[in-house]
């Protein structure tokens, strides 16, 4: 009964100039939406100018300034987190940290969650009860994410879990994000994921964004229709594998060191006897 779900901007913005950044951020706050998502965690100087850039594109479209997220995707390790946010937080107040540290990293997360302001979000990439435990035990994340693709129980269980330790649940989602009906069910829902103002090739949604939301209709199920005739006619290859697409993760994702090539190459040749 009730179909309105909270939801966030998240554009998937890694590989976009800062005049795109804007264009596309433009289009979110056109729509209502009143928190924004960005990726970053390579380069402080250029997170804050993008941060900045986008608070301020909320701010002359809506009049007020966004609750900011800095989604990491692993960028970071321990040290570098702490250090990274705290230059950060010197000028912008972030809602939350998203994947600040390796998914599995108990001690990291705890230690980044316990020396920064922002809140720690993390979760998208576990998968069974068992991942997750560990990290809300030790007091780990601020925020518990679920991936779509891991399905309405997935999601359901972990909405539970989360709730028992007082913890909010909040599904990184795509365009016609299909948890969107379970969101709202769960009395610990924060926010939902929306990566596109548009609905992807071939699918038509009964749902609507008003106002920064998710507004659910009266199809059964999911309210999902596959046109399956204009898939198949489709004529070009989807994008998540394009090199730089926006669903590429940063080449440094989860990398504690990254080994350069060697300044004089050995010669090639054939190994010795």
């Amino acid at each position: 009964r009730d179909r309105v779900v909270p939801a966030y901007a998240s554009g998937l913005d890694g590989p976009l100039t800062d005049e795109e950044l804007a264009a596309l951020q433009t289009r979110f706050a056109d729509r209502g939406f009143t928190a924004v998502k960005i990726k970053g965690g390579l380069d402080v100087e250029a997170d804050l100018r993008r941060l900045h850039l986008v608070s301020d594109v909320f701010h002359d479209r809506t009049g007020a300034a966004p609750a900011l997220m800095l989604d990491a995707n692993e960028s970071w390790s321990r040290k570098e987190a702490v250090r990274h946010i705290g230059r950060l937080e010197e000028s912008v107040d972030l809602a939350w940290v998203e994947e600040p540290v390796r998914r599995w990293d108990v001690d990291g997360l705890t230690r980044v969650s316990q020396s920064v302001r922002a809140a720690v979000a993390t979760g998208e990439n576990l998968t069974g009860l068992e991942q997750f435990r560990p990290l809300l035990q030790a007091n780990a994340v601020d925020v518990v994410q679920t991936g779509s693709v891991w399905g309405i129980s997935h999601f359901l269980r972990v909405a539970a879990l989360a709730l028992a330790f007082d913890l909010p649940v909040s599904p990184v989602g795509y365009n016609a994000n299909p948890i969107a009906h379970a969101a709202t069910v769960v009395p610990n829902h924060l926010s939902l994921e929306v990566q596109d103002l548009h609905l992807p090739f071939g699918i038509e949604s009964d749902q609507e964004i008003e106002d920064g939301h998710l507004v659910l209709g009266d199809l059964p199920g999911l309210g999902l229709v596959v046109d399956e005739a204009a898939i198949e006619h489709m004529n070009q290859a989807a994008d998540w594998g394009r090199h730089g697409g926006p669903h590429v993760r940063p080449e440094r994702a989860g990398r504690r060191l990254v080994r350069k090539p060697p300044l004089h190459p050995r010669p090639q040749g054939p190994a010795p006897r």
